[in-house]
């Protein structure tokens, strides 16, 4: 297989880096605001060059006199002011961002793109904000195709139900039409509590009803485990939260994988990232459909 470059906006702590890394992929850059989660990037990935950076004012040619021009950009934009954290306020000003790393791509010119946030982008009111990034797609509808849908973690070997959307792109002149990688539904189920963290009896999922009143449920052995966010809400039976290896193995990543030993911003960076199977998934699958077409 051909070795493949890809840039990244918005890296965080590095769950898509490290799955297309996984796959072959080289890292030409990996961008962020925040310097104290890129510093842990580049403590678990140290190959690839991390770049602090404001993708809200940075010039594309800065972008491209560091990164070099890649295979593939990946967009993991954060997704504060579209999940519950932010409202779901379609017009929170966070929601920018995205939209200027769309609109950088009719510079960069990858031959191919993901972009990924929370399912909620699809939802009630949210569901405007997903317009209007529909609006910048469209915009580029003369360079790339595109396709997008809401996947699940759990298909793609990933131990809990974590839902994410995702959007694929080629460039018009590479003729790729966009398609996904096969769900593994067989595999899933043998991601029940049972087999992955068979030292518990049972675990609590704490979450917010329609009225915002925290609510528990007892998960059970046979259960699978619910989506883990960035603010802890799966305890286990001594009321303690999940500990954070276990949270970190939840999310495929290795046992070797460093963390902050502030264990709010340890939660917060692993919770914000994709799982890192289904990274590797549509790693691979993006790959795969380049070297089809002899890109």
């Amino acid at each position: 297989m051909k070795k493949r470059s890809f840039l990244i906006f918005a890296c965080g702590e590095g769950g898509s880096s490290y799955g297309f890394i996984l796959e072959g992929w080289e890292c030409s850059g990996a961008i962020d605001y925040d310097g104290d989660i890129l510093e842990w990037h580049r403590k678990n990935m140290p190959d690839a060059p991390v770049h602090q950076l404001d993708l809200n004012t940075v010039k594309v040619e800065t972008i491209i006199l560091l990164c070099g021009l890649v295979d593939a950009v990946v967009i993991t934009c954060p997704c504060q002011g579209i999940s519950a954290a932010g409202l779901f306020d379609p017009f929170d000003s966070r929601n920018a961002t995205l939209l200027r790393c769309i609109r950088m791509l009719r510079y960069l010119k990858p031959k191919s793109v993901l972009i990924e946030n929370v399912s909620g982008i699809k939802k009630g009111r949210m569901n405007t904000f997903y317009w209007i990034v529909m609006e910048e797609l469209l915009q580029l509808s003369d360079l790339y195709v595109f396709d997008d849908r809401i996947l699940n973690a759990l298909h793609y070997l990933t131990p809990q139900r974590r839902e994410r959307w995702f959007c694929m792109m080629f460039r018009r002149d590479l003729e790729i039409t966009p398609s996904w990688p096969t769900p593994n539904l067989e595999a899933a189920e043998s991601f029940r509590i049972r087999n992955i963290l068979p030292h518990y009896e049972h675990l609590t999922y704490g979450f917010h009803n329609k009225d915002k009143t925290r609510l528990e449920k007892i998960l059970m052995p046979g259960d699978f485990l619910p989506t883990l966010t960035a603010t802890p809400n799966v305890r286990i039976p001594d009321g303690r939260n999940l500990p954070i290896h276990e949270k970190a193995m939840a999310f495929g990543l290795p046992p070797t994988w460093l963390h902050p030993e502030n264990e709010a911003l340890a939660n917060t960076m692993i919770g914000n990232m994709v799982a890192v199977p289904m990274a590797q998934a549509l790693a691979k699958h993006i790959h795969l459909l380049l070297d089809q077409a002899g890109a």
